[in-house]
């Protein structure tokens, strides 16, 4: 036998086959690697001809830092954003654990993942890792010192040798660190805003620049970290051809500044501040970046919680600057956690049930009626109240019967809304979208808080109820949860166009706003593909096929590249089954035999544990239900709603308002009068509700003759943090609620799948 050989015998022809196998893998995998790399020193090379042509890494750093756009042409591109390989097609997006099977690493996307960024995360190992070489910052042109502490980040260096004057050389002037921070304020402010606009010019930029010309002497470093997030923010709201370079620059600078005063040795609100400020760039830049800034935000919680920040401050007697302060930042992170736990499907890090503290005494709008509350203090308490319940209840299977999910629907739909925060929902409304595009975006905002909402929780029954009867999905017990998600999706899709006319250029990045009109989108094409012969399905693919248009336009500048793969997949599916069941209106519908096989089929093929919902007791007869039966109460087991117009071309605004679902938004005389987080009281009285005075709501219940009365009755309902005592009854509990959604959206995309008609 030769060195290197083997003898082809019985015993070792397997592992030659083995053998042959792994050569073939290695070459392939060479071959890839060697592509990457021809990438990478592309982009290398690129970087470094521009840092020479502007004298070496400082000089270009500070530039484009220091004088703005013009320093030079376009030279760099947001490595941040993913390319068409480093995207799949599409991943399990509910309820999923994603295993690499070589290092046994995981994560988990809980049962409210959202469709849109899951499309985002990548599947390949090898582009993931290029995607990580190129947001190194080592290829940002940065001094060595800086790298060193960017790399120690989050927790800093131990023993720095380094002092804060090393981040002197990046400070700007203050001309621009006020065009940035505006940009900041007006572009991004609007949604969170952890260091409020008087406390960022008082205590950071008059302190940088008091003297004259710009001195770090009397300023903290996490202080410092604040004001560099905030100028990354800033030019990210940019046009500037080299804003991609220049705010992956200034972020690397913020890391560095937390970096060289470790938060081992102490922190402070700046220090939380900074941190926030960090995870909202990462948010609304990084569309890739959900763990990372999920892991950042929990380390930020930690801090805040070592403050004390929880408490209220008014025990200590803290000066009254101070405590007010202590409290918008509580809240701020609060609602963040809230919400991006509720959309990432996992626990929050900040519990309501662990805190005392009371709301901040800001954002009441003195132009407006006396007491009406701004957007910031609205959405406090908004998700006080129902994020809590939503998040420990909704989402945790088996826990919520439905007669108690109709409850906390009624609560959250009741729940009033500032005038000026109201959109124009609903044709001869009049509260028409602000000309300040920050001021318009919370408009929209707020309706998507409560929409978004209201179609997650809704949507596991959504998909119930469409598989047990897709001939007449809204005869089943659960119609009232596909009415409650159509007219959620119908809604968004609206306003959000509305909004789109007046401040197109203010949202075209924004791309958490055209996330929601993705998941819109996907409901619809959902109720079509299932239900055809639903009396909803075609205004729902109507719907649908404008939405989809709007969405491709609009969306150009933070969509990710196989989002519009997986809409015209969807899209295309929904017309074959519209057309193939109207072509053939003698064979609507599906039989309950041929409904459990295909249900039990989609569970076998994903790979799925949770028990598929049968076609028993639920089963409805494949017939029309005439509208007089839907008249009943939402909390019984039929559905109640609207008639939808059979005779004319439905539009926008009749789809989306002519329910009974429709809040009772109106003009107001009124102002609002909020509970406080530690007392909730529900049994408001209407006429201190800012959206309708007490005479139009009474009218306008009285005059809708669908309006379930129980949807005012308002007591019993159980606080936030406390657990209901759990009936007997058609619950969630028989089936495993955290795969409904994955497995019935992951039965409409699969190419395999048997023809549903």
């Amino acid at each position: 036998m030769s060195q290197g050989t083997l003898n082809a015998t019985k015993g070792n022809k397997a592992l030659q086959v083995r053998a042959q196998k792994l050569d073939d893998q290695v070459k392939e995998m060479s071959a890839k690697i060697k592509e990457l790399e021809a990438k990478l020193a592309e982009t290398q090379n690129s970087l470094c001809a521009a840092e020479g042509a502007l004298g070496g890494p400082p000089m270009y750093i500070k530039a484009m830092m220091i004088h703005g756009p013009h320093a030079h042409n376009k030279l760099y591109q947001d490595t941040r954003e993913p390319d068409d390989q480093s995207v799949p097609h599409l991943l399990e997006s509910i309820g999923t654990l994603a295993i690499n099977s070589g290092e046994g690493a995981s994560k988990y996307y809980g049962d409210e993942y959202n469709e849109y960024i899951s499309s985002l995360v990548p599947n390949d190992a090898a582009a993931e890792g290029l995607m990580h070489r190129l947001r190194d910052p080592k290829y940002l042109g940065v001094p060595t010192e800086i790298l060193q502490l960017v790399y120690a980040f989050p927790l800093g260096l131990r023993d720095c040798p380094y002092e804060k004057s090393i981040f002197l050389q990046f400070i700007p002037t203050r001309a621009r660190a006020e065009e940035l921070s505006n940009l900041y304020y007006k572009m991004a402010g609007w949604m969170f805003d952890p260091v409020l606009s008087d406390e960022f010019k008082r205590e950071i930029l008059d302190v940088i620049y008091g003297t004259g010309y710009p001195s770090l002497d009397f300023i903290h470093p996490h202080r410092l970290a604040v004001f560099f997030s905030i100028l990354a923010h800033g030019v990210s709201c940019t046009q500037e051809p080299s804003a991609g370079l220049v705010q992956e620059q200034y972020l690397a600078l913020a890391e560095a500044a937390i970096s060289i005063e470790p938060i081992g040795r102490g922190v402070s609100c700046s220090t939380v501040q900074a941190f926030f400020c960090i995870v909202r760039f990462l948010n609304n830049t990084v569309r890739s970046a959900a763990d990372e800034s999920w892991l950042l935000f929990g380390l930020c919680a930690r801090i805040a919680q070592l403050m004390g920040l929880q408490y209220d401050g008014s025990t200590w007697k803290l000066e009254k600057d101070e405590l007010q302060r202590r409290r918008a930042i509580f809240w701020e992170l609060y609602t963040w956690d809230a919400w991006n736990a509720f959309v990432m499907g996992r626990p929050p890090a900040m519990r309501l049930e662990d805190s005392d503290c009371k709301y901040p005494e800001i954002d009441v709008i003195e132009d407006q009626k006396e007491g009406e509350l701004g957007f910031h203090a609205w959405k406090f308490r908004y998700t006080a109240k129902f994020l809590p319940w939503t998040i420990k209840h909704v989402f945790n299977p088996g826990s919520l019967t439905y007669d108690e999910l109709m409850k906390l629907d009624k609560k959250i739909r009741v729940w009033p809304v500032p005038s000026m925060l109201q959109s124009p929902l609903q044709r001869g409304e009049g509260h028409p979208w602000s000309t300040n595009p920050a001021i318009a975006m919370q408009q929209y905002n707020t309706t998507v808080m409560k929409e978004t909402n209201l179609l997650y929780i809704h949507r596991s029954f959504f998909a119930m109820a469409v598989r047990a009867n897709p001939a007449n999905p809204m005869a089943h017990k659960y119609g009232a949860s596909v009415m409650a998600t159509y007219r959620s999706a119908i809604r968004m899709c609206f306003a959000m166009r509305g909004l789109h006319l007046v401040h197109g250029d203010a949202m075209s990045k924004v791309w958490y706003f055209w996330s929601g009109i993705f998941s819109s989108c996907i409901v619809l094409a959902a109720l079509v593909m299932k239900s055809p012969g639903c009396i909803l399905s075609q205004e729902a693919l109507m719907e649908l096929n404008s939405s989809y248009t709007f969405f491709e336009e609009g969306s150009v500048q933070c969509r990710p590249p196989n989002s519009m793969a997986i809409l015209s997949k969807m899209r295309q599916r929904a017309r074959e089954a519209y057309a193939t069941h109207h072509g053939n209106p003698n064979g609507a519908g599906t039989s309950s035999d041929s409904q459990g096989r295909e249900a039990d089929d989609i569970s076998l093929r994903t790979g799925r544990l949770g028990a598929s919902p049968s076609s028993g007791s639920s089963q409805s007869p494949p017939t029309q239900v005439p509208m007089s039966s839907m008249r009943s109460s939402l909390g019984s087991e039929s559905y109640s709603g609207p008639s939808p117009p059979f005779n004319s071309q439905p539009t926008p605004a009749s789809a989306a308002l002519d329910s009974p679902f429709a809040g009772t938004s109106s003009s107001s005389s009124g102002s609002a009068v909020f509970p406080s987080p530690a007392l909730p009281d529900f049994n408001f009285s209407p006429a201190l509700n800012p959206a309708s005075p007490a005479e139009s709501l009474t009218q306008q219940i009285a005059a809708n003759d669908l309006f379930d009365f129980g949807m005012m009755d308002l007591s019993g309902y159980a606080e936030p943090g406390q657990v209901p005592t759990m009936e007997d009854g058609p619950g969630v509990g028989e089936y495993n609620k955290q795969n409904l959604w994955s497995t019935f959206i992951e039965g409409l995309m699969d190419d395999t799948a048997t023809p549903l008609f």
